[in-house]
């Protein structure tokens, strides 16, 4: 063996034995890759060059050596790739129309030795220096590319015997970038699992709030309607009395974001088509988007059904249109995209919390301006906005994320800075006919009786408020202002009661156990439960089961008029 040969091979072997001993030592693969780049320099006589892996759809040079940027071309850019290269350890590059892109897109080397006129070199970054002459290496692991190494401007060009050493140098660099993509896609699990962490602590905090607020708002609401009734059209306290009273539906309203988001809403789920409601508001849709932007549904045919609140999914749909009609202000392309798909146990491990199962995907896509990483990383949170002062309360987001998480499924996004944003939601399929709705409108009359009420709520306020309406309706109210005090209450009286009003979530006794221990005493009586949030899913499941009625607080005087009376006339069978 020629003397220059041996030495060839015993110096790619001493670079192999070096890189894969920093990679077991450090366990650093971008410090690993740095010392093949260097040799692909030393072998290849070049005077710059760079390595590279795929990231989704991006280019992260994790080394350069010998790059010089010409800063007098473009200051600005030269001063902020090294700004970043400094602070997150690569540059990424989308821009594959240039010979970089051909090596990714063809799998195979590329050699330009008159890159000025070859067609392939347009798209250099700004301040790039001009490429004298170029061979790039497609990186494998397996099938699939993940990344290159490329050198430039040796003096003479380059040939096959620089293709060879390169390939030999790529080849141990796939095993390294093997390491550098595991490195990645565990660090993506952790940060998924502490966001998952901090948005279930902020939805507790959420939802706290929301449940308090729902109680102030309740009283307020309640008595400004109880003025109102006895305020004259043309008395000038009238406006004021509405202006408060709308503040009020305002407040409510944020309230129930908060409580999606913290999946504490009251919801009233049913078994449904996800098609079907997709179709049902195509026409809502079209009028929630300008006309240049172009409305897309792809449906799957015999989709399966899933166990969701409509009104809420709805309300998901029509968030995330409004989404994105403001990423799309010159027009573009809204899609919605339905399938059924089986999440395997791979999959979900690098998607916690998610589960394996089978789920129906819906994809809602945008060809928007789309969000830099640190947005993405925020977008789900309560009152986080990128929007103008005024332009929106950051609570849009937060809402689709409670609703699909309350509903039992998980909600991922993705998207780059303009190219669009997509939304992928998976709700589990259940195996159950699908309910269609009953159509029965609610009773409209609010007149009241003189039946015998026992009202358990531990919020002051609320349950004044609550005896007021009942007594003006006619009514006879025993209140407790918590379960065992409205337990006693019911030992002490010795007529009939006719029905029981408690809040779900009471200190010391829970609205379900004042039912459960009351009706061991008065099994005919009737019930129903009042909250400002609901405690968890089994707990609404569980009285949804037994058939009781809800009312969602903040309520005004009339909607509790109408549920007693609703519940007070209602077939016995039909109310526990």
């Amino acid at each position: 063996m020629p003397v220059d040969l041996l030495q060839l091979k015993t110096e790619l072997l001493e670079t192999v034995m070096d890189a894969m001993t920093e990679l077991l030592r450090t366990g650093e693969p971008r410090s690993a890759s740095g010392r093949v780049l260097r040799a692909a320099l030393r072998q290849t006589q070049s005077e710059y060059g760079f390595a590279g892996v795929m990231h989704e759809q991006t280019l992260r040079i994790l080394n350069h050596e010998g790059l010089n940027w010409h800063d007098s071309l473009n200051r600005a850019f030269y001063e902020r790739s090294l700004r970043e290269y400094d602070q997150v350890g690569y540059l990424e590059f989308t821009n594959f129309n240039n010979l970089f892109g051909a090596v990714l897109l063809t799998g195979r080397p590329v050699i330009a030795n008159t890159p000025e006129r070859d067609p392939r070199s347009g798209g250099l970054p700004p301040g790039h220096p001009p490429l004298r002459s170029f061979l790039g290496m497609p990186i494998h692991s397996g099938d699939r590319i993940v990344g290159l190494i490329g050198v430039a401007n040796r003096i003479s060009g380059y040939g096959s015997a620089e293709q060879d050493r390169l390939e030999v140098l790529a080849q141990m660099a796939g095993v390294i970038y093997d390491s550098y993509t595991r490195q990645q896609r565990e660090s993506q699990l952790e940060e998924h699992l502490r966001q998952a962490q901090r948005m279930e602590s902020v939805g507790q905090l959420a939802a706290g709030i929301a449940h308090d607020f729902n109680n102030l708002l309740t009283a307020i609401g309640g008595y400004t309607n109880l003025v109102l009734e006895g305020v004259d059209e043309s008395d000038w306290r009238r406006a004021d009395l509405l202006e408060v009273h709308k503040a009020t539906e305002r407040a409510a309203g944020l309230t129930r974001q908060l409580l999606a988001f913290g999946r504490r809403q009251i919801l009233q789920p049913r078994v449904l088509d996800v098609n079907g409601l997709i179709s049902g508001i195509e026409k809502l849709l079209g009028r929630t988007i300008p006309e240049d932007i172009e409305l897309v549904l792809n449906l799957a045919p015999e989709l399966e059904p899933v166990r969701v609140d409509p009104g809420q999914l709805e309300q998901v749909l029509l968030n995330l249109a409004v989404n994105a009609r403001d990423a799309m202000p010159h027009g573009g392309r809204l899609s919605f995209l339905t399938t059924t798909v089986d999440v395997g146990e791979d999959w979900a491990r690098h998607h916690r919390p998610m589960t394996s199962g089978r789920y129906v995907r819906l994809t809602v896509s945008d060809t928007g301006t789309g969000m830099p990483p640190e947005t993405q990383a925020r977008i789900f949170e309560p009152f986080f906005t990128t929007k103008a002062l005024n332009k929106g309360t950051g609570l849009g987001l937060a809402t689709v994320y409670g609703i699909v998480k309350q509903s039992g499924g998980f909600i991922w996004v993705s998207s780059q800075v303009d190219r669009g944003t997509t939304f992928e939601i998976y709700l589990p399929v259940v195996h159950e006919p699908i309910e269609l709705a009953t159509g029965i409108k609610p009773r409209t009359d609010t007149t009241g009786g003189s039946e015998t009420i026992l009202l358990a709520e531990d919020d002051g306020a609320v349950r004044h408020l609550a005896r007021n309406i009942l007594t003006h309706y006619g009514y006879t109210v025993l209140d407790g202002r918590d379960g065992h005090d409205a337990l006693m209450k019911a030992k002490q009286h010795t007529g009939v009661i006719d029905l029981l009003i408690t809040d779900v979530v009471m200190p010391g006794l829970s609205g379900r156990e004042l039912v459960a221990r009351l009706k061991t005493e008065r099994p005919g009586v009737r019930v129903f439960f009042t909250s400002g949030y609901a405690e968890d899913m089994s707990t609404w499941a569980n009285i949804e089961q037994g058939g009781v009625a809800l009312l969602a607080k903040p309520f005004l005087p009339v909607d509790l008029a109408r549920k007693v009376r609703e519940v007070l006339d209602a077939p016995a069978s039909a109310s526990a």
